[in-house]
């Protein structure tokens, strides 16, 4: 059995003997006749005799008359407040507690003319609970949750205390006022005396200590059918066992409340009640007491934004995406809460990674899964399409971070509670004793947690190594059609040789890993921009590697002053200007060959060249990349108007140079640690910084497989001197890794956007096109209808998507709609109705086509006059959402050009009525909201019942099929005509094809950018097709099986 621990010497009451207590229940109807009192232990109870409990029929312990209760109702009805507390307790805020905190410490004042003072003088004076602990013991929940817990107890405190305890007494003097002013009779007398005597019963002192009695030991119970909370004679001097079965039953013809033992318990046992499987958080908040050990312990922890770490824009101006209402129908769907209570035997529990999954797959994921039919979901339909490596490394990183900053919380607020400066009184053995033992369990289930979040990250990792190699042997047998470089390679290889020159006389350890290469091309490991290959076997805390200080490059101070006009860019910016200036070839440069070697790397979509980008200019990834690309090149500007850039450099040049050194800052740099125990840091501790060979960890892979930290070397002279560092940073295991494993960014679950955009140009899929000019027949069919006349150096080359294969299972196309009605109220009207119904004004077009929701929007933005959008807004809500959901929409991090009087980016005064205005007013180009960071995360979500889960999307679809054929029938002929205008805005083949074979140069110096281009385009165009097809009516005679050819032969 758990040994409690609780302060023993403050459990009696003082002036008062249990026996008197004893008598006084008898003689109001009570018994206990299997029972006595504990000669030695104050309010202890045992068996006198054994208690012959079954599990079928109880055996009574106590059983105490209703009149010895005190509860809210004992109060409403007394003769003399009765009236005041009855008017009290129907004012918002007011619970039964409160009623019966006031009503305690008034019958206390009473004395010996309460007919409870038997009870309340065997209450003890003081209460061992955090409410009435000193400042000096409080200081011992610093890092805790009950630190802010006890903060909550005395606020609601200061609210009996200042609010309703004034208003009662108020309200009991205007009682007195109302009586006649010559009555002189002894019932104004005694009404004064009461009012005198709540005035002292009510003291902040005296209320502070009735509640911490109520909150200790009031019983939630029914009387007479109704649930209350009572204070229980002689129950309330059972100290709890979990394992007691124990029966709290009221008989309202008996009019008593009776406890009955379960179980059978020897005569001269400790007789236990059982308030429940609660843990020490709880019983020591509540109770003053902590279990040791305790099974029930629980550590709590919330899922929310912040915890999470997940970017989301707050302003409501771009909360364009309804995204968090998405997540929280998903997370009522498949029955999972945001909040969970871990056990130590349960560290890890799968609702919490479920919920965690929910909270963190991609945009398009939580679409595709809040558009699948059906009813209530078990967490497995959910997670079947969030387990790709992508979400499944962002979860483990973010509960890993999570429960790290738990046990830093934890131990530093016992560090805190060890500092005798923070104290400012004598403090209580027991107090420490309770909290220690509270802290430590906390600590272990953190730990526990941790170690199984280990073991999956391992498990993971062999995953990514897997499927690394996987991608690299296909894409090494697809993308044959790629030219060769052999200049950019000699290069390439050149700044590899002078890199690993310079590591070496860095002094630069590679312990247990080393560096993938930083080449061109789809066929290398690592996508070409870096990671790392685990050579032996290591444990968690095994050194992987580490750089000296003076290998780091940070911003230089000048630089940063600089920047200072870049508001939250301005440190990522100065790095790059910095990273700039060590690429130029000078033998002053200190951190040349690490820099030249960073730029040469494949980019991101957001440094590619000039001509590539006007290809990619009517494309969602084109749009942001040029928004980052006007970025880049107005900070360029600036730096090389403040003299932080030479002018002698070539402006062009220039700005692509610095585009490079802004996506390498973007990739690999990290905060550096900070030093909480040395007392004098490193100089550039805390700082944004790149780091050569342990830098190229991948940012995906921090905290899961390995975590930096700084350590102090003694120089060879063992001592440390001033002459070099003696600072280094480590890269340390995170968890247990085998030979040949790769840390290298995770692709899976990724799509062609994000690649590109995120991680570089080699990381794109690149599937075999179906044309080439020397085909071989054992690989690949030969159509000789798709041959062309192109002599291009024998590439193969993409040509129509009709028949290009999908690469990338998770590629998406995301449109962005915008209704732009000339009334303001209108598109504001229209922009709620998205929002509130889940629709979003962000969509995601995927394979297979589902194209109900999107559908359902755009008969939103498409409503002509108020009436209509009323109507059908009423109909929308009632069969997307229960009457108690509320979408309140948080954000999503959205681009799109400014709508203008021909409609673009949104529906320019449409209407369902008149097909012809809706058809000709779809977008011209609806432009998908996309940025770092794709895969939002709403803000802390509720639950609900299974019995309040929503229709789904495409049950609404059929409805509205049915009942309003007509207008569903002219949406999706408006979806039609907005995806066959995104369709032509596409590149075209003929396009694809010159810029290959008229600009050979280009081609060399841009060849893996073009490929990865060209694939990220094809895919775009295929999925569109297949939603133009699926939204295509079929003809007369037509039959399902020939809807492809037929549809194939209209696009």
């Amino acid at each position: 059995r758990a040994k409690p621990v609780m302060a023993s010497q403050l459990r009696g009451g003082a002036g008062a003997t249990m026996q008197d207590l004893g008598r006084w229940a008898c003689s109001e109807g009570g018994s206990g006749p299997k029972v006595k009192f504990s000669d030695t232990t104050v309010r202890t109870v045992f068996s006198s005799e054994r208690i012959h409990g079954t599990f079928e029929e109880g055996d009574i312990i106590f059983s105490v008359s209703v009149r010895c209760l005190m509860h809210p109702a004992a109060a409403t009805t007394d003769p003399q407040y009765g009236a005041a507390m009855t008017a009290l307790s129907l004012e918002d805020g007011v619970d039964d507690r409160t009623l019966l905190v006031l009503f305690l410490a008034i019958e206390r004042e009473r004395g010996a003319s309460s007919g409870w003072s038997p009870y309340i003088n065997s209450l003890a004076a003081e209460v061992p609970s955090p409410l009435g602990w000193s400042n000096a013991e409080l200081v011992y929940l610093a890092g805790t949750r009950l630190e802010g817990a006890v903060k909550l107890q005395h606020e609601a405190l200061c609210q009996q205390t200042e609010v309703w305890a004034p208003r009662l007494f108020a309200r009991l003097q205007e009682q007195v006022e109302q009586l006649d002013v010559s009555d002189l009779t002894p019932g104004r007398a005694a009404a004064s005396e009461m009012l005198a005597l709540v005035n002292r019963a009510l003291t902040p002192e005296r209320v502070a200590w009735s509640r911490s009695c109520v909150w200790s030991r009031a019983f939630s119970l029914y009387l007479n059918g109704t649930k209350t909370t009572a204070m229980v004679p002689l129950g309330d001097m059972l100290d709890h066992s979990s394992r007691a079965l124990v029966e709290w039953r009221t008989d309202d013809a008996a009019d008593t409340f009776s406890i009955l033992s379960h179980e059978s318990i020897p005569a001269g046992t400790t007789v236990y009640n059982n308030y429940g499987a609660k843990s020490n958080e709880e019983l020591l908040l509540g109770y003053g007491f902590v279990l040791e050990p305790n099974q029930a312990d629980t550590l709590h922890v919330q899922l929310t934004v912040n915890k999470m770490e997940h970017k989301i824009e707050a302003d409501e101006e771009h909360n364009i995406n309804g995204e968090p209402a998405t997540r929280e129908e998903l997370l009522r769907r498949c029955g999972l809460r945001s909040d969970h209570f871990l056990r130590h035997d349960d560290p890890l529990p799968d609702a919490l990674l479920d919920a965690a999954r929910v909270y963190l797959m991609s945009s398009a994921a939580a679409y595709m899964c809040a558009c699948v039919t059906g009813g209530p979901w078990s967490p497995h339909d959910a997670m079947v399409m969030s387990a790709d490596l992508c979400t499944s490394f962002r979860v483990l990183q973010a509960l890993t971070r999570l429960f790290t900053a738990d046990l830093e919380r934890l131990n530093s607020g016992l560090n805190l509670a060890d500092d005798s400066s923070f104290h400012d009184g004598p403090v209580r053995k027991f107090v420490v004793r309770m909290v220690n033992v509270y802290r430590c369990s906390q600590l272990a289930t953190a730990t526990a947690a941790l170690e199984t979040l280990r073991e999956l990250s391992r498990c993971l990792i062999c995953r990514l190594g897997e499927g690394e190699r996987e991608r690299v042997g296909a894409n090494s047998a697809g993308s044959g059609f790629l030219a060769i470089n052999v200049l950019e390679t000699k290069k390439s290889e050149d700044f590899e040789t002078a890199y690993q020159a310079w590591e070496t006389e860095l002094g630069i350890e590679k312990t247990a890993v080393e560096e993938l290469p930083v080449l061109e091309g789809p066929s290398v490991l690592g996508t070409g921009a870096g990671g790392l290959r685990v050579t032996v076997p290591v444990v968690v805390g095994d050194l992987l590697g580490s750089v000296p200080e003076e290998a780091l490059l940070v911003a230089t101070t000048a630089v940063l002053k600089s920047c200072t006009t870049f508001a939250n860019t301005g440190e990522e910016a100065a790095l790059a200007a910095t990273l700039f200036l060590n690429a130029q070839k000078n033998d002053l440069n200190q951190w040349g060959p690490f820099a030249r070697r960073l730029l040469s790397a494949p980019t991101t979509a957001a440094a590619f060249q000039e001509d590539i980008l006007a290809i990619l200019k009517t494309t969602s990834l084109g749009q942001e990349a040029l928004s980052a690309r006007q970025t880049y090149d107005d900070e360029f500007t600036s730096l090389l108007a403040a003299g932080v850039l030479p002018r002698c450099i070539n402006t062009t040049v220039g700005m692509a140079t610095y585009a490079r050194a802004r996506v390498a800052v973007e990739r690999h740099s990290f905060r550096l640690p900070c030093e909480h125990q040395a007392t004098l840091p490193p100089m550039v501790a805390g700082r944004l910084a790149l780091a050569p060979f342990v830098g190229s960890l991948p940012r995906a892979l921090d905290d899961i497989a390995g975590v930096f930290c700084w350590s102090r070397r003694l120089n060879k002279a063992n001592y440390i001197g001033s002459c070099g560092s003696v600072w280094r940073l480590e890269l340390r295991a995170r968890c247990q890794l085998g030979v040949d494993a790769l840390l290298v960014a995770p692709l899976e679950g990724s799509d062609e956007e994000t690649r590109l955009f995120e991680v570089g140009s080699g990381s794109a899929s690149f599937p075999p096109p179906p044309l080439q000019i020397q085909i071989d027949d054992t690989n690949f069919p030969r159509d000789d209808t798709s041959i062309t006349s192109s002599t291009n150096c024998g590439h193969r080359l993409p040509q129509s998507s009709s028949t290009t294969p999908i690469a990338n299972k998770w590629h998406t196309v995301e449109i962005l709609l915008e209704p732009v009605d000339e009334d303001s109220e209108m598109r504001q009207r229209k922009k709620n109705l998205l929002r509130s119904t889940g629709l979003g004004e962000a969509h995601y077009l995927t394979l297979p086509p589902t194209p109900a929701r999107l559908c359902a929007a755009l008969a939103v933005c498409g409503a002509e006059t108020e009436a209509i959008l009323e109507v059908f807004g009423a109909s929308l809500t009632g069969a997307l959402f229960s009457a108690h959901s509320s979408a309140v929409v948080v954000t999503v991090d959205g681009h799109t050009s400014a709508p203008t009087s021909k409609s673009i980016g949104g529906i320019h005064k449409p209407g369902l009525v008149e097909l012809d205005s809706l058809v000709a007013n779809t977008p011209e180009f609806v432009s998908p909201s996309y940025k770092s960071g794709d895969n939002r995360m709403p803000h802390k979500v509720s639950t609900a019942d299974d019995d309040d889960a929503p229709a789904t999307i495409n049950a609404f679809a059929l409805k509205m099929l049915l009942g309003n054929s007509s207008m569903f029938k002219r949406a999706r002929k408006a979806a039609r005509s907005l995806l066959l205008r995104m369709l032509r805005l596409l590149p075209k083949e003929v396009d694809v094809e010159s810029s290959w074979v008229n600009s050979p140069e280009a081609l060399l110096q841009g060849n893996l950018q073009r490929a990865a281009v060209f694939g990220y385009i094809a895919q775009h165009r295929a999925i569109i097709e297949h939603w133009i097809e699926e939204l295509t009516p079929l003809p007369s005679g037509i039959s399902v099986d020939g809807r492809s050819k037929r549809r194939r032969d209209q696009v």
